[in-house]
């Protein structure tokens, strides 16, 4: 419900606007029910209801309401002294904290034990609960090319770049909740510096990765999600200027700015109990360097190194090479300038008033390193500085940069800032008046999105609540949810695909044709055809009502070398209704993302949102790849997709062609005045000692060598085929130096595209790789067709 209200001199008029009525998970809504519904501890108890019927959401069938949510009948709570607690809550039962009492479910009611607060404890009221609290907390830092700060103050500095052990419960005690925070680290411009790059916080049995690949988003269980968050009322993730914090019911908070700094905060409750790269919390800073083994590490390099819990493609846990050598004292002496870090300390300088709060010495000194390793960058010296206090901000629409910006900023989800905020405030861009926080961007109040079961989700957007995607709901106007009865399609299924939950493609399909054009269709069938016009290679000739998204892929052969062959030409796509016919530049993105087009080493690739992804070499080589939701809906030189080779030559109409150059010439979408239909009876043929000249391991052969660079690939992509096609088109080009390498690379393709690890191949005596400017000229831009 929105109150919007406006002034005069003598007036203050309150309009009260009514949303749609947004019904959480297990009720429904109905405009005329019983003010009187049922709810724990005593659902089954009759009720004397007087009252009018009102519009309301009521559980559905076998729920009833538990303080606010709607639950199973048989999972209802207690009742104690005229008060509903929750099962298993806990809860002190006198003033001092000497009686504390949970609701049994077992036994159906509440039991009650003398106890009282720990010596690192206060017995204390907050937010209307009485609890006994930590005393005091302490904070660990880890920042810029990791500075770390531990607990008890100690500083060291790491530059491992693998995952380690940041902090975690290690010595377990009653009343601690274990929990584990991990930080991969990565290099940055330079190989002698990293930068934390991912989070990961394990507690309550959920995993939560706040990650820079996922900007002012989490990821909780594997799934994306948006900021605020609320899970079981144990975690809520919310965004703080340019921070992610994570505050938890165990009195730990995690914040990651998404760039480079992370902070751990734990209660004195867990003091002397934990362990990692922030030290053990014991009060003495002399012991903090501690490994796994317990020996203390000589430096922060070794102490790294013990607390490494994952490895990522090339990581080392230490710096490694010429780059790595220290800053010398002449280069110190000019950083130190207030034209570099000297700025953080300059006390006639914009952070003077901030000096008497926090040292600038050790902040200063951090810079000073970092900057030196990235040879005066001046991009360096602000994300130093920016440690210490944040840099000049560049604010998004709808929102303008403060000094003081609110710690907890209002949200679509939240409305108001949240009364119990505690944290400070912060440098960052605020939403304008009028404006709201919804994920990442300020929008108008009428543009807010909905929450729903502790998440926010965009207006517009799809998802998912069920593990299962039984129900699929949509956010609406005005903060509603509408969720309908769903189950996937065929050739889908309910999973986690780059952390969005869903109904996504079970499998995928690929069709090749590489060489003088040597096509695999969908359905793993072989065969050859040489036209050299342009021909419809995949298309979507059934959308399924409109269900699918349509798109189209030709392909334009032309002669080569001597003739006798013929290879791609061209590769067309049409999707999503582009016809601009304008020459661009890569990497492009169109249409919100949904259409991308990039250059990976010589190949452009093309991938949509909705799983098709073609690949064209600009030489010798194309797939398409295509979801397995377009099974048996597709048609072309590709094939049907209905896992069926045999019936693979369909014509337009739907019948089989008599052969492989009918087929062909029926799928000509262009006539540019070459022999569309193929050979014919004129196909090359090669003599079969020229064949077993070319299957030698030093030609085609090494694509099938036992011991040879694609030797890990045989097993998942079988090389005979591409021996035998390599040997017919080297063969037809007289032993063309090009056709071979290029041969050889169509497997290199299809090995890599399959994600696997091959072994370099080419050397400077063969297949020597080719460097032009006219080369790279020619595939850093594209016709948007």
């Amino acid at each position: 419900k929105y109150l919007h209200f406006s002034h005069s001199s003598s007036c203050l008029w309150y309009i009260y606007i009514h949303p749609a009525m947004n019904c959480q998970r297990n009720s429904h809504y109905e405009e005329c029910a019983s003010p009187c519904q049922p709810s724990c501890p005593f659902p089954e108890e009759k009720q004397v209801c007087s009252g009018v019927c009102v519009e309301a959401c009521v559980c559905d069938q076998g729920y009833v309401l538990s303080a606010g949510v709607c639950v199973p009948v048989k999972t209802c709570g207690c009742s104690y002294q005229g008060r509903y607690y929750m099962p298993g809550q806990q809860f002190w039962a006198d003033e001092t904290c000497g009686r504390l009492c949970v609701c049994n479910t077992t036994l159906g009611m509440v039991t009650c034990r003398e106890a009282s607060c720990s010596a690192k404890e206060k017995c204390t009221v907050m937010n209307g609960e009485r609890a006994c609290r930590p005393i005091s907390y302490n904070t660990c830092t880890a920042s810029g090319d990791p500075h770390y700060r531990t607990f008890d103050g100690r500083k060291y500095d790491f530059q491992g770049t693998c995952e380690y052990q940041l902090a975690g419960l290690c010595s377990q005690q009653a009343g601690l909740v274990p929990f584990n925070v991990t930080v991969q680290n990565d290099n940055r411009g330079s190989k002698a510096v990293s930068y934390t790059k991912t989070v990961r916080i394990s507690i309550y049995g959920a995993t939560l990765i706040i990650s820079r690949e996922y900007p002012y988003k989490v990821l909780l269980n594997g799934q994306l999600a948006l900021l605020p968050l609320d899970y079981n009322n144990e975690l809520a993730v919310f965004q703080s200027g340019r921070t992610a914090v994570v505050d938890t019911k165990a009195g730990i908070t995690v914040s990651f700015d998404w760039m480079s700094t992370v902070t751990i905060s734990l209660p004195s409750t867990y003091q002397g109990t934990v362990c990692g790269l922030c030290g053990n919390y014991n009060g003495k800073a002399q012991d903090e360097l501690v490994m796994p083994n317990r020996q203390t590490a000589p430096d922060g390099t070794r102490l790294g190194e013990s607390w490494q819990v994952g490895l990522s493609p090339g990581c080392s846990s230490a710096c490694q090479g010429p780059w790595c050598q220290a800053c010398s004292d002449s280069e110190s002496k000019v950083y130190q300038a207030t034209k570099y870090c000297g700025i953080i300390a300059d006390k006639a300088g914009p952070f003077r008033e901030c000096h008497s709060h926090v040292d600038p010495a050790s902040y200063m000194e951090d810079c000073v390193y970092d900057v030196c390793q990235y040879h005066g960058h001046q991009g360096s010296v602000c994300d130093a500085v920016e440690v210490y206090v944040s840099e000049s901000l560049k604010c998004p629409s709808n929102s303008h940069y403060t000094l003081c910006a609110t710690g907890c900023p209002a949200t679509c989800a939240s409305l108001t800032s949240f009364a119990t905020c505690h944290r400070r405030c912060a440098e960052a861009c605020e939403c304008d008046q009028g404006y709201l926080l919804s994920g990442e961007a300020c929008v108008p109040v009428r543009e807010c999105g909905c929450s729903y079961d502790g998440q926010y989700y965009k207006k517009g957007e799809v998802f998912y609540p069920e593990d299962k995607c039984m129900e699929k709901c949509t956010c609406g106007e005005n903060g509603a949810v509408t969720c309908q009865k769903q189950k996937c399609r065929q050739g889908e299924v309910c999973k986690l695909v780059n952390g969005v939950k869903g109904c996504h493609p079970e499998g995928e399909a690929k069709c090749v044709a590489s060489g003088d054009p040597h096509y695999t269709s969908f359905d793993g069938r072989r065969f050859d055809f040489q036209g050299t016009c342009v021909y419809v290679l995949a298309k979507v000739c059934d959308d399924d009502k409109g269900q699918l998204t349509p798109f189209t892929v030709t392909q334009g052969n032309e002669k080569y070398g001597n003739g006798k062959v013929a290879v791609t030409k061209s590769i067309a796509v049409t999707v999503y209704d582009y016809v601009n016919d304008e020459l661009l530049n890569l990497p492009l993105s169109l249409d919100e993302g949904r259409l991308m087009v990039t250059q990976e080493g010589r190949n452009i690739v093309i991938r949509t949102t909705f799983g098709l992804r073609v690949l064209y070499d600009t030489v010798y080589y194309v797939e398409v790849v295509v979801p397995s939701t377009y099974q048996d809906r597709m048609c072309g030189l590709c094939g049907n997709y209905n896992n069926k080779g045999s019936d693979d030559f369909k014509l337009p109409g739907g019948n089989q062609a008599n052969g492989i150059d009918d087929f062909g010439k029926a799928w000509v979408v262009d006539l540019p005045g070459y022999v569309c239909g193929g050979c014919g009876g004129q196909c090359p043929t090669c003599e079969s000692a020229k064949a077993a000249l070319y299957g030698k391991p030093d030609s085609c052969g090494i694509i099938s060598a036992l011991n040879g660079p694609f030797k890990a690939c045989h097993s998942k992509i079988d090389p005979a085929a591409y021996v035998s096609n390599c040997v017919f088109d080297v063969c037809a080009t007289d032993g063309n130096k090009d056709t071979l390498c290029d041969s050889i690379q169509a497997y290199a393709l299809a090995c890599q595209s399959a994600g696997i690890q091959i072994q370099t191949w080419r050397s400077n005596s063969f297949c020597r790789r080719k460097h032009t400017a006219a080369f790279y000229l020619a595939v850093h831009a594209i016709y948007v067709l």
